[in-house]
């Protein structure tokens, strides 16, 4: 398999790990729009990762200093992973010889990260992260930044250094890939992610129905 191929391939449950930066409850209190909306995705995008198993690094600022401890949602989700607390004037969770050695303990070269501020602490370590060689996939809607402009630009500019801008529901479809019963890995976390989504995803309610519809007739 060439290098090319590696690297623009599928995401799989073997080959990415997650870094969440600074959920803070502090920190989400400035972001621009629907805070509701950032709390919706990074706590769905971490429910998915636990369906999947893959390793889940947080990368946050002390629970006493002034951007609070971790949103309350996300916390009953991840309480049992990895945290590591950085340096408040760092913007970069990868300068913290901690978080880096954390990610480099996973032994994925595929990171998804999600944070905030986009445009601020998902931005630069994002940029450092593709600087040592990793792939990077930024969820957008599972981070919140300070305004429409600065959170584009943000993006735009990882895009350009060579980072993938996705959301959670597709990282989810692709982590899946099929409902393919007969594969027993698929099957076993399909009713997972079909909670995940009606959950998280408006328009999605009736997707308990399609899923037992599906189920029953693999069968």
């Amino acid at each position: 398999m060439s290098n090319n191929v590696e690297r623009f391939g599928a995401l799989t449950p073997e080959n990415c790990a997650v870094l969440l930066v600074d959920h803070n409850l502090g920190f989400i209190q400035v972001c621009h729009g629907d805070r509701t909306d950032i709390k919706n995705g990074v706590v769905a995008l971490a429910r998915t990762a636990r369906v999947y198993n893959l390793p889940i690094v947080i990368s946050k600022t002390p629970d006493d200093s002034i951007s609070g401890p971790l949103i309350p949602q996300l916390l009953e989700v991840v309480k049992d992973c990895q945290m590591v607390n950085r340096k408040l004037a760092d913007m970069d969770s990868l300068n913290d010889s901690e978080v880096s050695a954390a990610l480099k303990a996973t032994g994925r070269k595929k990171i998804v990260i999600a944070g905030i501020m986009t445009d601020v602490c998902v931005l630069m370590t994002t940029l450092h992260a593709l600087k040592d060689g990793y792939e990077v996939y930024v969820v957008e809607n599972a981070s919140g930044g300070s305004d429409p402009v600065s959170v584009r630009n943000a993006l735009t500019r990882m895009q350009q250094a060579g980072a993938t801008v996705v959301s959670w529901l597709t990282l989810l479809s692709e982590l899946q890939s099929n409902w393919n019963y007969a594969d027993p890995e698929k099957a076993r976390t399909a009713g997972g992610l079909v909670k995940i989504i009606s959950d998280h995803a408006n328009g999605w309610s009736n997707l308990n129905d399609f899923y037992y519809g599906i189920k029953s007739s693999s069968l």
